[in-house]
């Protein structure tokens, strides 16, 4: 029980600092859930193969967005072509499931910057165009800083155990 409640009280202290920093290096608000996401996606070992996963999903993420923009009809005309590219990357995401990368990692990274990207693409292809791949990097940063914690704060949990 004293490990679990300092491991939280070190995960929290980390996740506050995160907080503080997270604006200046990229990290917009709306990316924060991202580090929480893969807190929970790592298993308690830290899974590299899960945080590769998670990178490797944003950035499919990344690619379908781009892809739309600029070669599919723009919003509103779009939902037949999203709706395709959607089946096209969980059809990978699945075939890539099949080389041990681990499918709520895949899933998870893809959703991640969907969430954040899809949106402003919706209503402001332009401003989409300018924002894609600040998306892309505030995303990533989040999810460094998401696994940055959760390795810290295993790290201390474990010393504390010793």
């Amino acid at each position: 029980m004293k490990k679990l409640i300092l491991t939280g009280a070190v995960a929290g202290f980390l996740f506050t600092l995160f907080l503080l920093i997270a604006e200046p290096l990229g990290a917009r608000a709306a990316y924060l859930g991202a580090a929480g996401i893969l807190l929970y996606l790592i298993d308690r070992q830290g899974s590299l193969l899960q945080a590769l996963s998670v990178f490797i999903g944003i950035f499919l993420g990344f690619i379908t967005m781009v892809v739309l923009a600029l070669k599919f009809p723009l919003p509103p005309a779009h939902l037949p072509y999203l709706a395709v590219a959607g089946g096209i990357v969980v059809f990978v995401i699945f075939i890539l499931g099949a080389f041990r990368l681990k499918l709520e990692g895949l899933l998870g990274g893809w959703f991640l910057y969907l969430a954040g990207a899809y949106p402003v693409y919706t209503q402001d292809v332009t401003r989409f165009a300018d924002d894609a791949l600040p998306y892309l990097l505030g995303i990533l940063v989040a999810v460094f800083g998401g696994l940055l914690i959760g390795t810290l704060a295993e790290k201390a949990g474990s010393l504390i155990k010793n």
